[in-house]
């Protein structure tokens, strides 16, 4: 006699793509683009027989099998002002999904998911040659992702049978995002060259999926992350070496909702958009890097090294409306 407890077990995924592509440039005019075709087999494994397993029968795991497709498309255009050192380009990105991998292991013990969405991102970016050492650069991007998921559950509550009766449920993953990039180099004579970067990167999360490894129902929000760089060259007849430091501020806040009226001894009927929960993460990163590069009287024999150091800061701060109480995590 044994026992097989309900179980799920992800495989692996097999992805397998054929792009396509070509770029096209005059004196004063660039256009390109690619196309790609991407197949994905997904296997999982699913156990759920937790009786006890009589004589010599053995339960195998039923495996499931999904076998799905995606498709990309990049059109990328541009064009050098003419009578100026000024370059305007825009790229557009367009994505269909049916399957992206990893999706499986946020839905444990699943029986069947079904994928299906897409992206759309519009980009729109502009440089200026100030001198032949100096430049400024801007980008804007606007960016939409919208995907589905219809994820086959067992309806029985007991797990000493094998399922015959299913349940589906259908989980939106839905995000908006805007993107600010500007960056810029200058050259202050001497040898040394100054360089900037400042990032800005709104995100909208109107909807996420109930996964089943989160107890939270539903968790919108929204995201804000900077990048914010400095760093400085110096170049001799022999070396050249470079320093930079980045930040990398982010800002969120993520809320559970009631989702439906909910009689709540005690206190008034919660509205479906009550905010149960408040969650108020922020992180902190900080990247310093160093690199040198040194030559010898040989051209055979040269010396480069370089160093990172990265530093962490999390926080996270969180509302219970419901138990009205508040603490800080770090």
């Amino acid at each position: 006699m044994s026992t097989a407890s309900g179980s799920s077990k992800y495989i692996g995924a097999l992805i397998n793509s054929i792009p396509f592509g070509a770029f096209f440039r005059t004196r004063n005019f660039f256009v390109g683009g690619l196309v790609a075709y991407q197949s994905v087999a997904t296997e999982e494994s699913n156990l759920s027989i937790s009786a006890p397993i009589i004589l010599d029968v053995v339960a195998a795991p039923q495996i499931e099998k999904d076998i799905s497709n995606n498709a990309y498309i990049f059109r990328l255009v541009g064009t050098r002002l003419p009578g100026s050192k000024v370059s305007v380009a825009a790229s557009v990105t367009w994505a269909d999904y049916q399957a992206i991998d990893g999706v499986t292991l946020l839905y444990p013990e699943s029986y069947d998911i079904r994928q299906s969405g897409g992206s759309r991102s519009l980009k729109v970016g502009i440089v200026s040659d100030l001198t032949d050492e100096d430049q400024l650069g801007f980008l804007v991007e606007r960016g939409l992702f919208k995907a589905m998921h219809d994820v086959t559950y067992s309806s029985q509550q007991q797990r000493d049978q094998i399922p015959t009766a299913f349940r589906t449920e259908t989980n939106r993953d839905e995000s908006k995002q805007w993107a600010l990039h500007g960056s810029s180099k200058r050259e202050l004579g001497g040898g040394w060259k100054v360089g900037s970067i400042l990032t800005v990167n709104w995100k909208d999360y109107p909807k996420s999926p109930n996964y089943a490894l989160a107890s939270i129902p539903r968790d919108p929000g929204t995201t804000v992350a900077y990048n914010v760089g400095l760093g400085m060259v110096k170049k001799t007849a022999r070396s050249t070496w470079g320093l930079e430091s980045i930040y990398e501020p982010i800002t969120s806040n993520t809320w559970a909702e009631a989702g439906e009226a909910t009689p709540t001894p005690g206190i008034p009927t919660l509205s479906p958009n009550f905010k149960t929960v408040e969650a108020f993460p922020d992180f902190h990163n900080h990247i310093l890097r160093v690199g040198i590069h040194w030559m010898t009287d040989h051209q055979w024999l040269e010396f480069r090294l370089g160093a990172q150091v990265r530093f962490y800061k999390y926080n996270l701060g969180q509302i219970n409306n419901m138990s009205r109480t508040s603490g800080l995590f770090g």
